[in-house]
Parts: C-alpha cells; structure tokens; sequence
C-alpha cells in the first residue's frame, strides 16, 4: 500500500467526518441541516443538506462510510481510483458486494495527485471531501474552486 494512505489514520478520521456530517443524530437527522464544519485547513464548510451525492477524493473513504451506510456506493458521484491500484483485494471485495461501483466515474487514477478536471466537470455531486495532497495541487485549487462555485461545499481532509 502507498505510504500516503496511513490506513488506520485516514479510516478514523474519514470515519469521523462521514458519521458527523451524514448520520449525526440519524432518525432526526433531516432537522440538523445546513451543518457548518471546519476542515482539516481550518476552513468553515457549511453543507446546505444531508448529502446524497458524495465526491470522494479517496477511494478508501468508501471503507468508513460502509460502516455507516448500508450501501454506500449508492451515495458516490464520484470517487478516486487509488483503491483499485493500492489494494485490488479491497475493491473486489466491494464490487463483488456492490456491482454498481464498476459504474462510478473516478475523478483521479489513484496514482499521483492530479484530478481529472473533465470528470469533475460532469458529476452532480452535492459534497466533495478532498484529501490535503490532492487540493495541495493546481488541478486540486482549480477543483476546489470550480465546485464551490457551482454551490458543492468541499471539505478538505489531511490524509
């Protein structure tokens, strides 16, 4: 596994992030919206409503959210491709489980920090949560940028 996925780190704090800003008080959970948080950059983010439609700038967030979520995969828009190239053996697991993700656009190959711009530009995505090594770059400013201007809150994680 690539050394800028501590595993355990990233699978407690995306844990965190995805439970508070999902299912933080789950059967009244519709009334706590908007929900304002600060990011790992010291950002306020204020997520208008209870997402539905979730950027994921890394493929291993999907493995705290099914934690959560009984099918998780229904909530991307998108997602990173660095689980398929950093651990094949967790991504079969979950397409075996969950077909569908075959299907999800990836915004990213999983093996360096550039964002694919042209994907970014066709998902409908109501949440982006971007690790600090890919909004670090001139593509991940450029993302940043374009999505909060098209309304997507985007939270920035440190991986």
């Amino acid at each position: 596994m690539s050394s800028r996925f501590p595993f355990p780190a990233v699978l407690r704090l995306t844990l965190v992030v995805i439970t508070a800003l999902l299912f933080a008080v789950s059967a009244r959970a519709e009334g706590i919206w908007p929900m304002t948080v600060t990011d790992a950059v010291g950002r306020e983010v204020t997520i208008p409503a209870k997402p539905k439609a979730i950027l994921l700038g890394s493929g291993f967030n999907l493995v705290a959210l099914s934690l959560i979520h009984p099918d998780p995969v229904s909530l991307l828009a998108a997602w990173s491709g660095d689980m398929k190239t950093d651990n094949p053996e967790i991504y079969e697991s979950f397409r075996r489980k969950f077909p569908a993700i075959a299907d999800v656009p990836q915004i990213d190959d999983g093996t360096g920090p550039g964002l694919s711009f042209e994907t970014l530009l066709t998902v409908k995505a109501d949440l982006a949560l971007l690790n600090n090594w890919q909004s670090d770059t001139e593509s991940g400013r450029r993302a940043i940028e374009y999505l909060t201007g098209i309304g997507v809150p985007v939270v920035d994680r440190k991986s």
